[in-house]
């Protein structure tokens, strides 16, 4: 299975799965070493500055018990995103190759960042976030036609909300199903 994480240049792509290595995840835990891409003593974690590639093992609780299966793990520059083109311009052969993984990959997994964190230049602009993210549906729409797994997440949620009393409010159970007419009149509030 092949997974490329997409997103917004310092949004925390690389961190999200070097969060999946730590032994208290739950549900899904990183099993292959990734010392390399962050200092352990410090934690500090390195851009990534190229499109790095991994074969990673991972451990996924099911339901129907445990199971490893082996992803391979396309990160990606954060530079490769941004609104001016200009990395994708003057590294036209590593965009292009960076669209190709993403058409053939089986899943594209893109961090958005928050929108209640914003720069200067986007409080003078609110809607700045749903532009972004209006871009990254066209994106989807123009090299994502065969990718069977989609799925956008909101990174840094632990920067302003208690993530773990959201998560639970929002955690789907297979008992009760889909509550789309809660997410809805949840969502007309924040809005």
């Amino acid at each position: 299975m092949s997974v490329v994480v997409i997103g917004d240049r310092q949004v925390g792509k690389t961190s999200m799965v070097i969060a999946l290595h730590d032994p208290g995840t739950k549900h899904v835990k990183v099993l292959t070493d990734l010392k390399k891409y962050y200092d352990p003593d410090t934690g500090l974690i390195a851009g990534t500055s190229r499109k790095e590639e991994e074969t990673l093992l991972v451990e996924v609780k099911l339901p129907g018990g445990e199971r490893e299966i082996q992803v391979r793990w396309i990160d990606t520059p954060g530079e490769a995103w941004e609104k001016s083109k200009e990395w994708q311009e003057t590294k036209l052969a590593a965009w292009q190759g960076i669209q190709t993984e993403v058409r053939k990959s089986q899943a594209v997994l893109l961090l958005l960042p928050p929108q209640r964190i914003t720069t200067e230049e986007e409080l003078r602009r609110p809607d700045a976030w749903t532009n972004n993210l209006a871009s990254w549906l066209q994106f989807f729409n123009q090299n994502c036609a065969t990718v069977q797994h989609i799925l956008i997440s909101i990174h840094k949620a632990d920067l302003f909300c208690d993530f773990q009393a959201e998560a639970k409010r929002w955690r789907y159970e297979q008992s009760k199903g889909m509550r789309w007419i809660e997410y809805n009149r949840d969502l007309q509030h924040i809005n």
